[in-house]
Parts: structure tokens; sequence; C-alpha cells
């Protein structure tokens, strides 16, 4: 028998304390640790592992920097930003000296600039509560996320399938942020459940400021949207792709992207990807 050590026992002790107060019918919880929290207990998912461990895919974050070790970033402009899980501790810990952080859903946009405060980086990080779709201006519609607030999901409107009692709003392209950012000085990081694509089909002028981009490749997500066939083609001209989440990190050249989405369609697994633009790299 392996008795578990110190640090796993303080992770599911605090993990079942945010559910113990959520059943006794706190609606937040804050909690310290490297950064500080407040969460809601309505999450199922991202604020209970907030609250065990103090992070949330913040390791994908740390493998990327090592990658992107010989670039000069300063902003990491952070799409889907939920509460902060990513763009608090970059600035935070001094990775990037500031932040861009895009998230529509109201609850998390509030909570997002408290946790901002919280953490003394409200004047290091531009906040935009509004989803990113293909054309500024366009319509999108929200499907809500139930108890996994990071998976509110804004998908353009379609009027043969569109239910009326989904709420809309009018989104923002990525392009709108070509001015905030130094050509090769920005990370572009996507985690939008699947409307990764759609995002980059209004970010072409972003991406000629030749900056890295690391988004959440999900084939069954992104089919919906488009798949490959929507945005993606913007990434033709990059020099190639890292898998985050393998254990020997190497560059893959794009041509390797489609067999990849196969994969991930097949299998039902999903890719944290890392694209590298060619003229980046020192």
């Amino acid at each position: 028998m392996r008795l578990m050590n110190g640090s796993t026992l303080k992770y599911f002790w605090r993990r079942e304390k945010f559910f113990r107060l959520r059943r006794k019918g706190e609606k937040f919880v804050l909690v310290r640790h490297e950064e500080t929290w407040l969460l809601p207990t309505s999450d199922s998912v991202i604020s209970p592992q907030l609250c065990a461990e103090g992070e949330f895919d913040l390791k994908k974050l740390v493998t990327a920097i090592q990658v992107l070790r010989g670039y000069r970033l300063t902003t990491i402009i952070d799409v889907g930003a939920h509460i902060g899980s990513i763009c608090v501790p970059a600035v935070s810990r001094g990775w990037f000296a500031r932040a861009i952080a895009i998230e529509p859903d109201p609850i998390n946009f509030s909570l997002l600039k408290a946790n901002l405060l919280l953490n003394g980086v409200g004047d290091r990080v531009s906040v935009i509560d509004a989803p990113v779709g293909g054309i500024d201006g366009a319509v999108l519609a929200r499907k809500d996320g139930g108890a996994n607030s990071g998976d509110h999901r804004f998908t353009p409107v379609d009027s043969s399938t569109f239910e009326e009692s989904r709420p809309t709003t009018k989104g923002i392209v990525l392009d709108s942020l070509y001015e905030s950012v130094e050509p090769r000085g920005a990370l572009l990081w996507m985690d939008i459940q699947g409307a990764e694509g759609v995002a980059l089909m209004g970010s072409r002028k972003l991406l000629s400021r030749e900056i890295p981009v690391v988004l959440e490749f999900d084939a069954k997500l992104l089919e919906p949207n488009g798949g490959l066939s929507v945005g993606f083609n913007l990434l033709t001209n990059y020099e190639g792709f890292v898998d985050l989440g393998s254990k020997s990190v190497g560059v893959l050249p794009m041509s390797e992207l489609e067999e990849l989405y196969a994969i991930s369609l097949e299998s039902g697994s999903s890719f944290d990807l890392l694209f590298l633009p060619i003229q980046s790299r020192d």
C-alpha cells in the first residue's frame, strides 16, 4: 500500500473543503496560494482545482514559455480568460509585463476583475467583455456551460438552426488588438471551446505581427464550427507547431496538422498546440 504524501493530502482536503462550502450554501470561496483567488462555488471544474492547487492549466503555459525562451514577449492575449487562471499568474509572476484578457461571460468577467485587483495586477491587464468572432460586430449566440463555468460557448448565429431562447451578443475580432501589441511582442492564447478557428478568421492583421499562438485543438469541438476549413488557413505560413502535452517537445511541420485533426476526431482526444511563426525566432 502506497501512502499519500502531505501535498496530496492537502490537495484532497482543499478540494473537499470547496465542495463542503458549496453544500453549506456559500456562493464564493476566497483562497490564498501563490495567487489569491475569489472562486464561485457553482463551478465544478476550474474553481475546485484552483482551490486545491492554486493553478489550472498553468503547466502548459510554463512549457510554452520554455519553448519560446528566445522570443521577446511582453504581452499575453488571453482569449477566454475565465476568472484569470492564466493571465493573473502570467503577469503577477513576471512572465509577461502586461496582458489583454477577453472574457464574455458576465459573472466570469466580474470575478476576473476581482482577481486582478486581489493580486495587484489590475493596472497591467486590459479587460474586454465580449466574445471573439470572425467578423467584427457579428452576432453570436451563447450556450450555457452549466456546472463548468469555463464551458460557456459563443457561436455565430445560424438562422437555420438558431434557437430563439438562446441569448445573443455582438462580438469583436482579434484584429481590433493590432495596434495594442508590438511586432513579435505578444503570445496569443486561446481556449474557447471549439471557436478557435472562428476567432482566427478575424485575426489576419494581428497574425501579421508574427506572434506565436497557443490554442486548444479538439476536433469534436472544432467540427461544428467548420473544423480546419475555418480560420486555420491563416496559420499555413507558420513554421510549425509544438504539442505542449508531448513528452518530447519538438516542432512538427504544418503538413501534419490535418493528420492530428483526424486522430483527435477519431479518438475524442484534445491537444494544446503552440504555433510558431517563421520570422519570430532568433
